[in-house]
């Protein structure tokens, strides 16, 4: 007997002796490790990524930049995106003068008057990087933005991993424990989304009455040629009575997870199935 999702239970066949798909040598475990160390290695890269980001956006704040007068010597005004405003600068730094130029992320007309001193944050290893108290615009809030965007796929990731943790448990638990048994079923109508396929197939039952259900399973599933419409096929299948199983091809290694649905009677007499 074969026990599926909603009480369904289908008569299993006679199995030959065959080697059958091992947990700990099949496919389905390599595919959730190595899907799992990529998941871990793009978290990892992430959080080094919005870290570094947001260190380097913060430095000015906090880090070695030396603060100085200077002097505005020049305003020039730019269209990018709206109204900007160059300033000329130049100040006095370890007994050289030094000149560069800031961007105040604002129109000329609130900028400091030419001849105006200011006080500037300079990076004391690269003079051209400076910060103009009072007029740091958009470089305030880049920090909170590395740390805002670094979350976000950062969680997804995290949940991401926490599924495909679920998964893979639920999986490994299908194999080691649960008993490969054979299916023959009649296919009923097949149906493919893009890479997420679907095929309704036709069983006995334990009184040997025909039961429709639908396996769903991504890519071309646990047959190496598609089934048509009226063939029949059979597979080895592992089932706790779930919505998840696990299926394989008799005398095949690859093992397929795949999800179960079975049609209620409104979906049967309304033939929306």
């Amino acid at each position: 007997m074969i026990q599926l999702v909603d009480g369904l239970q289908l008569r299993a066949d006679q199995t030959a002796e065959l080697p059958k798909p091992d947990w700990q040598t099949s496919n389905l475990r390599r595919r959730f490790s190595w899907g799992a160390s990529i998941i871990v290695l793009a978290l990892g890269l992430l959080f080094v990524g919005g870290a570094i980001g947001t260190v380097i956006s913060s430095r000015p704040f906090w880090g070695d930049f030396v603060q100085v007068s200077a002097t505005v010597t020049s305003q020039r005004q730019y269209y990018h995106k709206g109204e900007q405003c160059d300033l000329g600068l130049r100040f006095n730094f370890r007994g050289q003068v030094r000149t560069t130029t800031y961007d105040i992320d604002n129109p000329c007309q609130v900028a400091p008057a030419i001849g105006s001193t200011v006080t500037a944050s300079v990076n004391p290893n690269k003079l051209s990087e400076v910060l103009v108290k009072g007029y740091e615009g958009f470089r305030t809030g880049l920090p909170y933005f590395f740390g805002f965007f670094g979350l976000v796929p950062l969680a997804f990731l995290i949940a991401l991993l926490k599924v495909s943790r679920k998964t893979y448990q639920k999986n490994r638990q299908l194999m080691s424990t649960g008993r490969w048994q054979q299916l023959t079923a009649t296919v009923a109508q097949p149906a493919l989304y893009r890479r997420i396929g679907r095929i309704n197939l036709s069983a006995a039952d334990l009184d040997g009455t025909e039961r429709i259900f639908a396996l769903g399973y991504s890519h071309r599933g646990p047959w190496t040629k598609r089934p048509l419409v009226g063939e029949t096929v059979n597979f080895w299948i592992i089932s706790d009575g779930t919505v998840f199983v696990v299926v394989s091809e008799p005398g095949g290694a690859l093992a397929i997870p795949c999800s179960v649905q079975v049609p209620n009677s409104y979906q049967l007499r309304a033939g929306t199935w």
